[in-house]
């Protein structure tokens, strides 16, 4: 047998285990025991994944990988048959297009806990509680609107599914985008560069690509330029003329995002980028289908630039004045100092609200208002001294905004056992957001000849809608904490500081009974009173967002059609959606009615609709930019199941009608109104208060029934509510 060749082995003995993306990139899959893994061929769980899937939070798919060189024969046909298989066909089928467009469904399970469903009016007197939904899962939703709209999209099995991971990009980002189209492109991010700060311009980003200095070209650089690049294609109908170019920066983002997350450099490059993907664009570096609802909420990127500004050493530090003498800058220095502040005060905020407000301790306030106070006030004395451009009066107010949010939620969180400070936290709140829109208003109008008339407006009506969504929050958040009161004194629980969870979710049922059970002339406890003075008009609130968000929609900068950001504003216009479904829900549960301007509502559900799905890419139906993560036309699809619960309220509450009238007519005794959990904490209002008129913007709310000091609120050292005497007194910790 020595002359005789030894018998080589089937194939399969040369066969080791890799992961597609770890073997797309040629790089080492470091995999646990193979008796530990899961089927082959199968999205691995988070245990069971290799190591640089399971840091990188990618999809991790293991198979058999074979060394050498496949046989020719068996190459080509693997080729004819994928060529003739549909089932490994890039396109989506209509039945995946179909199952995209229903979203409604999930909603009203997750929202609502089962609530509403179609035999609601023959099941008044039953709760309609549904067990199976974890209260902490419920809770996590309540306090977190991201969470909430995440849940929601991780039910559905369409979106986010066609994006696709691409391992490697070797084409310089300067061979596929000129010079001239630079320029072309960069006159395109005009809505971008409003609401993110230090944007360098692309066609100085290509020139910082040409060069080898890794202090100013690097991987962030990179991501940065094809980000930028890629948000203005899609803002625009330029890639139908410029052939393959949106494929190719698609293509780009992934390749390069997934360095950047795996190894972020230490750069302000990496900040700015975080800070515009958490704001614009937070499913682009998505690998997958299973990540991509989770991007939605923009985490990872607010948590990566807060701990890269902190290396780089540009995060405001507590009891430092900074911009102390403007007098001797140029301006140039200055804006440039104040964009560095703004910077950090925005991170602080962004990373801090986070945060669940429960467990969020006063210690945790007052560090990050000890660390925006001294920058607050520096804001305040440059816009009285020196000539700030509009893009800076803008972001100083809007800073201003957050500052004053975190302050009432501070303010609300101290003294919410002494329902006389918080009425004034909530009224004196209001007061000066009101305050800063004026001031807002004259500052703006004093730089009318540095920039252009529709600019201007833009800004105006950005910051009156900011501001007045943390007026919605305030009066929210107290209507929220009075009711924790109110139950626990319904059950004579003990009074302590600490809110737990299962207050929160069953705070819908608190306010049913209470409204239900509670007789006529027992009404003058803090509760009621709270909701006879801000129950009315925080519903009128939630509608005039929505008005002015549309108002907002009709504003152009230049030729480009307005685009708004995700985290600001886009996610906010879903909960107040959200939360004007649970007003109506509890108005109707208490007394079969809903509230008097429900169509009107119900009008403005369908326009902002709408105007979601109409800020997705020119050319690109919704179904298509929902299939490929889109969060425009996800929050667009988000509001018509909202839309569709509103209608199915109104078609109930016209039964509810009719099955009351009948009873009437039969000498039947009506059956006692139904409970159940609610979904939302900021949802509590009195069904039977008399509606206001919608508010004007300009103006506080006008309103009947102010409290009495002398009957109402029994504390006379506390000072008038409405007034200023005393306000000062409660927040020791923001001065």
């Amino acid at each position: 047998m020595q002359g005789q060749k030894a018998e080589r082995g089937p194939r399969g003995r040369y066969a080791r285990l890799i992961c597609r993306g770890c073997r797309a990139r040629k790089i080492k899959c470091v995999l646990p025991s193979p008796a530990d893994l899961g089927p082959l061929g199968t999205p691995q769980s988070d245990t069971t994944s290799c190591e640089r899937c399971r840091n990188l939070d990618l999809e991790c798919i293991i198979e058999h990988t074979y060394l050498g060189r496949p046989a020719a024969k068996r190459a080509n046909r693997a080729n004819i048959a994928g060529k003739s298989d549909p089932s490994v066909s890039p396109h989506s089928s209509p039945q995946d297009e179909e199952k995209a467009s229903r979203l409604s469904d999930s909603i009203r399970q997750y929202l609502f806990s089962g609530a509403m469903d179609d035999n609601l009016i023959l099941q008044r007197s039953r709760d309609a509680t549904n067990p199976s939904l974890d209260d902490d899962r419920i809770y996590h939703a309540m306090a977190n609107t991201g969470t909430f709209i995440a849940g929601v999209l991780a039910k559905d099995a369409s979106f986010g599914s066609g994006i696709q991971l691409t391992s490697t990009w070797d084409t310089p980002l300067t061979d596929i985008v000129s010079h001239d189209l630079a320029i072309t492109l960069d006159n395109l991010l005009v809505w971008q560069r409003l609401f993110v700060l230090g944007i360098p311009s692309l066609l100085h980003l290509r020139e910082r690509l040409l060069s080898a200095d890794p202090n100013t070209n690097n991987v962030a650089t990179k991501l940065l330029f094809a980000v930028s690049c890629l948000a203005a294609c899609e803002s625009s109908e330029i890639h139908r003329r410029q052939g393959s170019l949106k494929d190719s920066l698609q293509q780009a983002t992934s390749s390069y995002g997934q360095d950047f997350i795996f190894s972020p450099p230490t750069h302000i490059d990496s900040v700015v980028l975080c800070r515009f993907l958490s704001i614009f664009k937070p499913t682009a570096l998505a690998t997958s289908k299973r990540v991509a609802h989770q991007s939605v909420k923009a985490e990872l990127y607010i948590n990566l630039a807060y701990r890269i500004a902190e290396r780089l050493r540009i995060l405001p530090e507590p009891g430092i004045m900074p911009l102390l003498d403007t007098t001797n800058i140029d301006s140039v220095e200055m804006e440039r100092e104040l964009i560095l502040s703004i910077q950090g005060l925005q991170l602080i905020a962004e990373e801090f609200l986070l945060g669940d407000f429960l467990t969020m301790t006063l210690h945790s306030f007052r560090q990050v208002l000890q660390r925006m106070q001294p920058h607050i006030d520096s804001y305040h004395v440059l816009l009285q001294t020196r000539s700030c451009s509009p893009i800076m009066i803008f972001h100083i107010k809007w800073t201003i905004a957050t500052y004053m949010q975190i302050e009432a939620m501070a303010s609300s969180r101290q003294c919410w056992m002494n329902p006389n400070q918080l009425f004034i936290v909530v009224e004196e709140g209001e007061k000066k957001c009101l305050a800063e829109i004026n001031s807002a208003y004259q500052s703006l109008s004093e730089t009318a000849g540095a920039g252009q008339q529709n600019e201007l407006m833009a800004m105006c009506s950005l910051l009156e809608l900011r501001f007045h969504g943390v007026i919605a929050r305030m009066l929210g958040l107290g209507l929220f904490l009075t009711s924790v009161l109110q139950a626990r004194a319904e059950k004579d629980q003990p009074q302590n500081t600490e809110i737990h969870r299962d207050e929160a979710t069953q705070l819908g049922n608190t306010v049913i009974n209470s409204l239900t059970t509670t007789p006529a002339s027992e009404r003058s406890s803090h509760f009621f009173n709270f909701l006879r003075h801000f129950g009315a008009r925080y519903p009128d609130k939630l509608q005039g967002i929505l008005a002015k968000f549309m108002e907002c929609t009709t504003i152009k900068l230049g030729d480009n059609n307005y685009i708004a950001p995700i985290r600001p504003i886009v996610m906010e216009i879903v909960n107040q959606c959200k939360n004007i479904v649970e007003n109506n829900l509890i108005r109707f549960r208490v007394s079969g009615r809903l509230h008097p301007n429900f169509d009107r509502q119900l009008d403005l559900f369908t326009q902002c609709a709408h105007q979601l799905a109409a800020m997705v890419q020119p050319g690109i139906s919704p179904e298509t930019a929902f299939i490929n993560g889109c969060v425009y036309s996800a929050s667009g699809k988000m509001v018509f199941g909202l839309c569709d619960l509103m209608k199915s309220l109104k078609l109930q509450a016209s039964l509810a009608n009719d099955w009351d009238d009948a009873m009437r007519v039969a000498n039947i005794p009506a059956e006692p109104a139904m409970q159940f959990s609610s979904f939302e904490a900021w949802n509590l209002w009195p069904a039977r208060a008399q509606p206001q008129d919608l508010f004007d913007w300009g103006q506080p709310s006008a309103t009947s029934g102010f409290p009495n000091p002398a009957t109402d609120f029994p504390n006379p050292a506390v000072g008038f509510p409405g007034t200023s005497t005393g306000f000062d007194d409660m927040l020791p910790f923001t001065q």
